[in-house]
């Protein structure tokens, strides 16, 4: 909407209000009037101008400099004459209060009523610290109460009986004093415009905080004894009276710190009309003057906490072991140690009479058993590593009749019948394996309190009997806890006070929340990583759908619930079409989808409260539309380029097969060619080698006819000679028998026979056996020399003859040697031959021999003899 030139010397806009279905802008100058964005009236001051204007019980009215207040009637704002005590004032705020009137809150006079036609100061608390802190503005809030918004003292909440409730200021967490602007949410929170940023405050919430603002410390414990609260920390015990502690203008000098007691406070108990203080320096009792007395002796140190025994004795686990407190006369004293058990321990709880239950954390678990008078230890069991881990972090407390122990297994108690520790399934059931609580204990009045890791409630009696868990009002504590020394302090069924580490929670049981926004996610950014294409949504129901390019389809989903009263909201997700079961539940609120195929895909976002309460469901399409190489265009001229290259491929075996058929019958005709070939060259061979078998026969026969011949023809030489020289002999015995005597004639025929047993012995004539043996059997002793060329030429006689089937007689009187000597010939054979028990005539026989006939090469002849006889000389 543009305004008229007329309208140029309006400046800033300080007030809209909606009446009567018109917009109404007030700056300084005028008041326009818009309807359907145009502007169709300007309301101008006379020599004035205008400070606010406002709704009041469905009247407009505007605050006028010169004139007071204005109401708008019949398109003119006229004066209110009731109100002419105004003139000159500014009216920052005016809201109606049921039982008092309109309240109008002024910059510099306070507060007044607008009541029964007239007006008049409002003479309250709140009005006197409006003038003093300037008053600035002013809504008015649910429980007929008013929020006053000042320039120096924060923001104010006040009653409709005009007293202060609440003041939040610089010390209590604002940013600062200047409060400029207050609005309200549907939640109950106030929000307040700063002069410098902007505040929430949670007024409908039903937990408030005495935080640092109060320099108290770090929260351990919390007691209220005659009318006073004590609060234990560690920078000591403070103390504050009760109905100071419920003034909203309380500050820290009201929280005055007990005198001897500076240091870390651990544990408060109340016990009759004292109350029992463990100090890092001891025991303290305080008594109902508030004064403080260490009961244990100087060198004793610090005490973890206290058991109440009976009216007179009490129980105090210190630093190193156990101690008694008993009373006389109205008055406690210490009363010794119990000895027999030396360790530190921080839990400690009574069952029954006289069993004592002790844990430290992750160190041990033990059961004391005490004497009648509980003044000594009868009997100690350390249990530690009888059910729980030696790592297990152990915390024991009592909680009603029964004495629980907590670890990261579950809840338990001891069956003294089964000696064994077993679980409380009643509680165990409440909780999910992997989120058993760490830490149960009980207040002053019996509930039942849990604390977990980010988690911590109460677990309270349904009407039905069973037990149900409470934990949504404390989601914003859980961090705030001192974690291993969770504390609470309930001084009546109303009120509990929860350790924290800036000092303590005050809870108010009962009190129901102020509507709170639904559990609804929203998404708050869209955008691709690495680009700046960012999608904002600020009403996502106008936008649903998403579409992006395939170079963009890595992204990054950032959601939220909206409404502060929703603590530790867990989100879960998923991706359909891309996950197949939702994430696991985190406090994460944000996902990234890296890299998605392209395609269509619906983002689903739940939301989840610490109670377990899941509000609806977000569902968000996304679109990733695939890269240009795999579009529809693309694809269809894959298509076309696939059938061109089908066709081009079938055309080309075509082509090879007819090329393939021609080579296939030229190679055939080859093939054949080369086979006729081949047919008549084995043909010519098969012929040559027939010719040449035939003349190799002729040979051989040729040679074997030879070699009878001249050996025939050298016996018959020697034989010759032999006889020669025995006729020379007996013929010259007959030429001189005339000459000789018998003897010398016996001697001769002695000697004739003594050389024809020489030529019966000749050496030649065995050469010619040789010669003739070793010719019927080349081809035997050639294979017997190439496998076994150990064997000697006369080893390779005796193998001949064995392998004829000659016996060892018939080769000795052949080879002219004895029996015996054939016998260690044949075993000699043996072993050069490798046999063990086999048949040597069977193996001879065996051996394949092939012919080592030469065609062209001859058998080698022996060599002859030199005494050969010539017979054809």
């Amino acid at each position: 909407m543009h305004l008229p030139d007329t309208l140029s010397l309006i400046e800033d806009v300080w007030g809209l209000c909606e009446y009567d279905g018109r917009i109404f802008a007030q700056a300084q100058q005028a008041i326009l009037e818009i309807d359907n964005d145009s502007v169709v009236r300007v309301h101008k001051p006379d020599d004035s101008h205008f400070f606010a204007i406002y709704v009041v019980d469905g009247d407009l009215i505007a605050c006028d400099v010169e004139r007071g207040l204005l109401l708008y009637n019949n398109g003119r704002f006229r004066e209110l004459a009731e109100a002419r005590e105004l003139r000159g004032q500014y009216v920052t705020f005016a809201v109606p209060l049921a039982g008092v009137g309109v309240v109008l809150g002024t910059r510099t006079s306070g507060l007044w009523v607008m009541r029964n036609g007239g007006i008049e100061r409002w003479d309250v608390e709140a009005s006197d610290y409006a003038v003093r802190n300037e008053l600035f503005c002013g809504i008015k809030l649910q429980d007929e109460m008013i929020a006053l918004g000042t320039i120096r003292g924060g923001v104010v909440v006040v009653s409709s009986d005009g007293k202060i409730k609440t003041i939040v200021d610089r010390d209590k967490g604002l940013a600062n004093n200047t409060v400029l602007g207050l609005g309200r949410d549907s939640e109950g929170n106030l929000w307040a415009a700063l002069d410098n940023g902007i505040a929430r405050l949670a007024l409908g919430s039903n937990i408030t905080l005495l935080h640092k603002a109060y320099n108290i410390g770090s929260g351990y414990a919390a007691a209220v004894m005659n009318g006073v609260c004590y609060f234990g920390t560690n920078q000591g015990l403070f103390a504050i009276s009760d109905d100071k502690l419920r003034r909203a203008d309380k500050s820290a000098a009201d929280f005055k710190l007990v005198e001897g007691l500076v240091g870390q406070v651990w544990n408060l108990t109340c016990i009759g009309d004292n109350l029992f203080c463990a100090h890092d320096k001891g025991a303290f009792v305080i008594d109902k003057t508030g004064k403080p007395r260490k009961v244990t002796p100087a060198g004793e140190r610090g005490v973890w906490g206290f058991c109440q025994i009976n009216d007179s004795t009490v129980l105090c686990n210190s630093y190193y072991g156990l101690m008694r407190l008993v009373q006389r006369r109205g008055v406690w004293h210490w009363a010794g140690r119990l000895e027999g058990f030396g360790e530190g321990a921080l839990y400690m709880a009574m069952e029954g009479n006289n069993t004592l239950w002790l844990t430290y954390g992750n160190e041990a678990i033990y059961r004391l058993t005490l004497s009648v008078d509980h003044s000594r230890i009868v009997h100690l069991d350390n249990l530690t590593n009888t059910f729980f881990s030696y790592d297990d972090k152990i915390y024991g407390a009592k909680v009603g009749s029964r004495v629980l122990f907590t670890s990261r297994k579950g809840v338990f108690t001891y069956n003294e019948a089964r000696s064994t520790f077993e679980s409380v399934d009643e509680v165990c059931n409440l909780f999910s394996a992997d989120k058993m609580p760490r830490k149960v204990m009980a207040d002053e009045v019996g509930r039942m309190w849990y604390f977990g890791d980010g988690d911590m409630g109460i677990i309270e009696r349904a009407p039905d009997g069973g037990l149900v868990r409470n934990k949504a009002p404390f989601g914003s504590l859980t961090r705030c806890l001192v974690n291993g020394y969770e504390s609470v302090c309930s001084i009546d069924s109303l009120n509990t006070f929860i350790a924290v580490e800036d000092g303590f929670a005050h809870y108010v049981h009962g009190r129901e929340m102020r509507g709170s926004a639904p559990l609804d996610v929203n998404i708050r950014r869209l955008y691709n990583v690495g680009t700046d294409c960012v999608y904002e949504i600020l009403n996502v129901d106008s936008l649903r759908h998403f579409e992006y390019d395939f170079a963009h389809n890595s992204l990054v989903v950032e959601y939220a619930v909206c409404g502060f009263a929703h603590q530790n909201v867990e989100f879960s997700t998923m991706l359909e079409g891309y996950d197949n079961t939702w994430t696991d539940w985190t406090h994460n609120t944000k996902r990234e989808l890296g890299n998605i195929y392209e395609g269509d895909y619906t983002l689903r976002v739940k939301a989840r409260q610490a109670d377990g309460t899941e509000g609806k469901e977000l569902c968000v399409g996304i679109t990733v539309h695939p890269p240009f190489y795999r579009s529809t265009f693309m694809k269809v001229l894959y298509m076309l380029v696939l059938l061109g290259v089908v066709a081009l491929c079938w055309w080309v075996l075509k082509r090879r097969e007819r090329l393939v058929k021609i080579r296939q019958m030229e190679k055939e005709r080859e093939e054949l060619a080369k086979e006729k070939e081949r047919l008549r060259i084995r043909a010519v061979e098969q012929e040559a080698e027939l010719i040449k078998l035939r003349n190799r026969n002729l040979e051989d026969d040729k040679e074997r006819k030879e070699k009878e011949l001249t050996n025939q023809a050298f016996q018959l030489a020697k034989a010759n000679e032999l006889f020669s020289d025995t006729r020379d002999m007996l013929v010259e015995m007959r030429r001189q028998q005339s000459k000789i005597s018998i003897s010398e004639t016996r001697e001769r025929i002695s000697s004739a026979i003594t050389v024809i047993q020489r030529g019966l012995d000749d050496v030649s004539r065995m050469q010619l056996f040789d010669v003739h043996f070793e010719t019927v059997h080349k081809e035997f002793f050639a294979h017997l020399s190439n496998v076994y060329p150990a064997l000697s030429r006369n080893d390779m006689k005796v193998c001949a003859f064995i392998r004829m089937g000659m016996s060892s007689k018939e080769i000795a009187s052949v080879l002219q040697i004895t029996v015996h000597s054939v016998e260690n010939a044949r075993s000699a054979i043996r072993q050069k031959l490798g046999l063990g028990r086999e048949n040597m005539k069977e193996f001879l026989q065996g051996i394949c021999v092939e012919p080592v006939h030469d065609a062209d090469t001859p058998a080698e002849a022996p060599d002859k003899p030199s005494n050969t006889l010539d017979v054809g000389g």
